[in-house]
Protein backbone atom coordinates (compact mmCIF):
# COMPACT_ATOMS: atom_id res chain seq x y z
CA UNK A 1 0.00 0.00 0.00
CA UNK A 2 2.69 2.26 0.56
CA UNK A 3 4.83 1.89 -2.92
CA UNK A 4 1.34 3.24 -4.18
CA UNK A 5 1.14 5.95 -1.80
CA UNK A 6 4.47 6.63 -2.88
CA UNK A 7 3.55 5.74 -7.30
CA UNK A 8 0.32 8.06 -6.51
CA UNK A 9 2.35 11.00 -5.49
CA UNK A 10 4.93 11.10 -8.10
CA UNK A 11 2.17 10.47 -10.15
CA UNK A 12 0.59 14.19 -9.06
CA UNK A 13 4.11 15.79 -8.40
CA UNK A 14 4.49 15.22 -12.59
CA UNK A 15 1.08 16.58 -13.51
CA UNK A 16 1.76 19.78 -11.21
CA UNK A 17 5.79 20.21 -12.22
CA UNK A 18 4.15 19.51 -16.70
CA UNK A 19 1.31 22.16 -15.45
CA UNK A 20 3.84 24.61 -14.96
CA UNK A 21 6.08 24.52 -17.07
CA UNK A 22 3.44 24.20 -20.23
CA UNK A 23 1.81 27.40 -18.04
CA UNK A 24 5.13 29.68 -18.93
CA UNK A 25 6.56 28.59 -22.66
CA UNK A 26 3.80 27.76 -25.14
CA UNK A 27 5.89 25.97 -27.26
CA UNK A 28 6.27 21.97 -28.22
CA UNK A 29 8.80 19.84 -26.54
CA UNK A 30 10.27 17.64 -27.93
CA UNK A 31 9.92 15.25 -25.76
CA UNK A 32 6.73 13.10 -24.41
CA UNK A 33 6.03 11.15 -21.34
CA UNK A 34 2.40 9.10 -20.00
CA UNK A 35 0.96 7.04 -17.26
CA UNK A 36 -1.82 5.48 -15.96
CA UNK A 37 -3.20 3.11 -13.08
CA UNK A 38 -6.18 1.50 -13.48
CA UNK A 39 -8.00 -1.75 -13.52
CA UNK A 40 -9.55 -4.41 -15.35
CA UNK A 41 -10.10 -7.87 -16.51
CA UNK A 42 -7.26 -9.07 -17.76
CA UNK A 43 -8.62 -11.26 -20.31
CA UNK A 44 -6.16 -11.95 -23.36
CA UNK A 45 -6.78 -14.50 -26.33
CA UNK A 46 -4.25 -17.31 -26.83
CA UNK A 47 -4.62 -20.14 -28.94
CA UNK A 48 -8.00 -19.69 -30.02
CA UNK A 49 -9.31 -19.08 -26.65
CA UNK A 50 -9.72 -16.43 -23.75
CA UNK A 51 -7.96 -16.67 -20.70
CA UNK A 52 -8.18 -14.19 -17.67
CA UNK A 53 -6.85 -13.51 -14.44
CA UNK A 54 -10.21 -15.08 -12.83
CA UNK A 55 -9.22 -19.00 -14.54
CA UNK A 56 -6.35 -19.01 -12.19
CA UNK A 57 -7.93 -17.40 -9.05
CA UNK A 58 -10.88 -19.90 -9.45
CA UNK A 59 -11.99 -20.53 -5.57
CA UNK A 60 -9.45 -18.25 -4.21
CA UNK A 61 -10.05 -14.99 -2.22
CA UNK A 62 -8.21 -12.68 -4.50
CA UNK A 63 -7.47 -8.90 -4.43
CA UNK A 64 -8.62 -6.43 -7.55
CA UNK A 65 -6.47 -6.34 -10.46
CA UNK A 66 -4.13 -3.28 -10.91
CA UNK A 67 -3.08 -1.89 -13.76
CA UNK A 68 0.14 0.59 -14.60
CA UNK A 69 1.39 1.76 -17.72
CA UNK A 70 4.29 3.98 -18.63
CA UNK A 71 5.74 5.69 -21.79
CA UNK A 72 8.15 8.34 -22.45
CA UNK A 73 9.91 9.23 -25.91
CA UNK A 74 10.85 11.61 -28.25
CA UNK A 75 9.21 13.45 -31.18
CA UNK A 76 10.95 12.82 -34.60
CA UNK A 77 8.99 14.32 -36.23
CA UNK A 78 5.25 15.94 -36.07
CA UNK A 79 3.78 12.92 -37.45
CA UNK A 80 6.74 10.24 -36.29
CA UNK A 81 7.48 10.05 -32.37
CA UNK A 82 9.70 7.50 -31.40
CA UNK A 83 9.60 5.75 -27.85
CA UNK A 84 9.55 3.53 -25.15
CA UNK A 85 5.85 1.84 -23.64
CA UNK A 86 5.37 -0.28 -20.73
CA UNK A 87 2.32 -2.11 -19.31
CA UNK A 88 1.88 -4.51 -16.08
CA UNK A 89 -1.20 -5.96 -14.29
CA UNK A 90 -1.07 -7.67 -11.08
CA UNK A 91 -3.25 -9.87 -9.07
CA UNK A 92 -2.80 -11.65 -5.94
CA UNK A 93 -5.02 -14.83 -4.56
CA UNK A 94 -4.97 -16.66 -1.01
CA UNK A 95 -6.54 -20.24 -0.01
CA UNK A 96 -5.59 -20.38 3.66
CA UNK A 97 -1.99 -21.03 2.36
CA UNK A 98 0.08 -20.91 0.29
CA UNK A 99 -0.72 -17.42 -1.46
CA UNK A 100 -0.53 -17.29 -5.48
CA UNK A 101 0.63 -14.47 -7.38
CA UNK A 102 0.53 -13.73 -10.98
CA UNK A 103 2.51 -10.92 -12.89
CA UNK A 104 2.30 -9.90 -16.61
Amino acid sequence: MRKLFVFAMVVILTIVISGVSFAEDHTKSKLYIGFGVGTGDGEWGANGRTESFDDYFEGLDSSPKVTFNFGVGGIITPNLHLGFDASAIRQQGTKERPSYDTDV
